[in-house]
């Protein structure tokens, strides 16, 4: 009877652990326009219309908007984008000379929805 019980116990630990594992894989869901400080660090997917695009070296900067605007900072391979496209991305919310942005990690964080 001790057994079962210590195996039920660390069942339940085991499980929680995983819940807060796949908590922390998935991003959350976010308007733009209701980003905030308490965002930062947070990974989360905003979605929009590309206002803005432009490359320097191995960095692709772009503003997408949806009633507000936001910079998304992608340090990786990027898909070829353009202004006036719907996307969505998902990243780590962070502050760079006092505005928040999101840095997107890899390319397949970027989806586009229009062409």
């Amino acid at each position: 009877m001790k057994k079962a019980w210590i195996i039920f116990f660390l069942s339940l630990i085991l499980l929680s652990v995983l819940i807060l594992y796949a908590r922390s894989v998935a991003p959350t869901p976010k308007n733009i326009a209701e980003l905030s400080a308490s965002d930062i660090g947070d990974f989360v997917r905003v979605s929009g219309r590309i206002s803005r695009v432009s490359q320097k070296e191995n960095l692709l900067f772009m503003s997408i908007c949806k009633l507000k605007c936001i910079n998304i900072v992608l340090f990786s391979d990027f898909p070829k984008l353009r202004k006036g496209q719907i996307v969505s991305a998902s990243g780590v919310v962070q502050q760079y000379s006092g505005k928040l942005e999101i840095v997107v990690s890899k390319e397949t964080d970027i989806e586009v929805y229009s062409k």
